[in-house]
């Protein structure tokens, strides 16, 4: 059931910092909360928070060095990763709450450029965490590691 013209409460902070300290080195972090409930909505979900609103936490880093002088001139290492928090997929008093869990997922880089090229290896969720997301009453499985090579021309 849907209440026309119901109200929503949500309020929250994102912060995004980006940094080059030193010549070849990229640091990068975010972290972000939202606080959501549904302040005027039908008695079942009244005062909780909205299955539509995501994570209350999320965040994210990366960091990426490229050798700019000498004999590693060219190669880049990178490490990063995203936080996602709990995720509710349910959220009602008369069936209770469902929610995905919280999970983390790490990912790393190495590099080699030149003019005419950059090659690549990559690694997405480099620890293979098993892992949902969800909304809207859908939840899918998140990707298992994978690892990507990849060669890019520039002509």
């Amino acid at each position: 059931m849907f209440i026309q013209n119901g109200k929503q409460y949500s309020r929250g902070v994102e912060i995004d910092l980006q940094s080059r300290p030193v010549e070849g080195l990229y640091l990068h972090g975010g972290i972000a909360y939202n606080d959501s409930k549904l302040t005027s909505s039908d008695a079942n979900t009244e005062g909780l928070r909205p299955v539509n609103s995501g994570p209350a936490w999320m965040s994210n880093w990366y960091g990426n060095y490229t050798f700019m002088k000498g004999t590693l001139k060219g190669f880049s290492l990178g490490f990063g990763g995203n936080y996602y928090g709990k995720d509710n997929i349910i959220n009602t008093k008369s069936a209770g709450t469902f929610a995905t869990d919280a999970y983390t997922l790490f990912n790393a880089v190495v590099s080699y450029s030149q003019k005419a090229y950059t090659c690549s290896l990559s690694g997405d969720n480099i620890f293979d965490t098993k892992y949902y997301y969800g909304g809207r009453g859908f939840i899918t499985p998140g990707n298992l590691r994978q690892v990507i090579v990849s060669l890019k021309l520039n002509l």
